[in-house]
């Protein structure tokens, strides 16, 4: 078991899988984000082993979905960049038990969406990145596994440099994204800021 949420309200909160796709040279990383009303807690940041057959990535997104923790509250944000796209496939054809965001992650200007996945730029997971830590809206577990190296990630995360890793950063930005506050400027809120 994970361990998320209140128990006595245990499917009102939403939990975002990103999942940043890797495979010989570069990891594949989870990144579990649960939703509260005013906040998000990772529960979860781990790097893929190196060569991990992509039929095992998605067997475990499938137990993941299926634990008594994430059953009928989960989305799967995965980067469908490059190598990315047959594994969306895999994950479809997996009929696993969660939502899916197929993200492309671009060079471009702005977000869009088509054929059934967004276009992001890669300065906007960066951006939402940022902005949940910089607002404080992101609570993470002393000791969690994976802490180390996420830490050591965000350091150098967005920058251009081949030397280092940003796996689990990269799939903590791509549930950044996806639980984003979404009110555009002249909208009305709910006082909230962020």
């Amino acid at each position: 078991m994970i361990g998320f949420g209140d128990p006595s309200m245990p499917h009102q909160r939403r939990v975002t899988i990103g999942l940043d796709l890797g495979h010989a040279n570069d990891h594949s990383a989870i990144a579990i984000v649960e939703q509260g009303q005013n906040h998000r807690v990772l529960r979860q940041a781990a790097r893929i082993p190196l060569r991990t057959p992509f039929a095992e990535i998605v067997a475990r997104l499938d137990r993941l979905a299926k634990s008594p923790d994430l059953a009928g509250r989960a989305t799967i944000v995965a980067d469908a960049t490059g190598l990315g796209a047959p594994v969306i496939e895999m994950i479809r054809a997996a009929r696993i038990q969660a939502a899916l965001v197929p993200v492309v992650i671009t060079g471009g200007v702005n977000a869009s969406q088509s054929n059934g996945s967004w276009h992001v730029p890669k300065k906007d997971l960066v951006t939402a990145l940022y902005l949940m830590f910089e607002s404080g809206n992101i609570r993470i577990p002393k000791g969690l596994p994976g802490l180390r190296e996420l830490e050591e990630e965000l350091l150098h995360f967005g920058a251009q440099r081949n030397d280092v890793h940003d796996d689990i950063a990269m799939a903590l930005a791509l549930a950044a994204w996806h639980t984003r506050p979404t009110t555009k400027v002249g909208e009305r809120n709910d006082g909230r800021l962020v």
